[in-house]
């Protein structure tokens, strides 16, 4: 399967494998933090503070599941995220996302059943299929911004996860590390947060979560664009 066109503005992917890394406890989810309904909005700056895009998060109750929602804009392109996921403990079942840009349209669905990932893409250039396996340590790439909201947040805090990237058919494992408090200045407001770090073969991205629960996502550095908290709307 090609890889497919991701807006890396946007997009959390680590896509080289880590060799040789020192064994850490598997992620655990401690508790969910977050309310039935929810939903936030970002803007999208590059690493001048230029305003480059915007976006939003939605949370919403389904049964026994949660529908976690993405909506970014960069440019002329614009992605858009729903994955289904277990509401005790954040495990994927299902997503799609869409991704319109001057290249065309790319659709990507994924489905999660006994440990495989079934894979269909529809893209300009033809329809595309993969299966892959998948590890007890699995989360979705689509899921991570809400799922580091559940960890059990202390100074110190190390541990490793798959991260599963359906739009490249890849699994590369992802250490994420709370290296401590700061306070972070938005469009929302002052926070004080959480600083997390995740890195993969040299690579590193960091996010920042309110000290506060529910915890929200305040701010993501992925190296290329930065997105922060404009409003909080419950």
């Amino acid at each position: 399967m090609k890889r497919l066109l991701m807006p890396l503005a946007i997009t959390l992917v680590f896509c080289i494998a880590l060799a040789g890394c020192a064994p850490k406890e598997s992620i655990v989810i401690s508790a969910i933090p977050w309310a039935d309904e929810e939903e936030t909005s970002y803007i999208i700056q590059d690493q001048e503070a230029n305003t480059i895009g915007s976006g939003n998060l939605t949370i919403a109750k389904e049964g026994e599941s949660y529908i976690l929602g993405q909506y970014w804009e960069v440019g002329e392109v614009k992605q858009t995220i729903s994955i289904k996921v277990a509401s005790d403990d954040l495990k994927p079942i299902s997503g799609n996302q869409t991704i319109v840009s001057p290249q065309g349209e790319f659709k990507i669905n994924a489905t999660y059943s006994d440990s495989k990932l079934k894979i269909e893409a529809e893209t300009p250039e033809g329809n595309q299929t993969a299966e892959i396996d998948v590890p007890d340590d699995a989360y979705d790439n689509d899921e991570v911004l809400f799922l580091l909201r559940a960890l059990p947040f202390e100074e110190g805090y190390q541990a490793t996860y798959t991260n599963v990237v359906a739009a490249a058919a890849q699994k590369p494992k992802i250490t994420v590390a709370i290296t401590g408090k700061e306070p972070v200045e938005t469009p929302a407001g002052v926070f004080d947060c959480w600083k997390l770090e995740l890195s993969a073969a040299g690579q590193e991205q960091y996010m920042w979560y309110s000290v506060d629960s529910p915890h929200y996502l305040v701010k993501y550095d992925n190296g290329q664009s930065i997105i922060l908290l404009q409003e909080i709307m419950e």
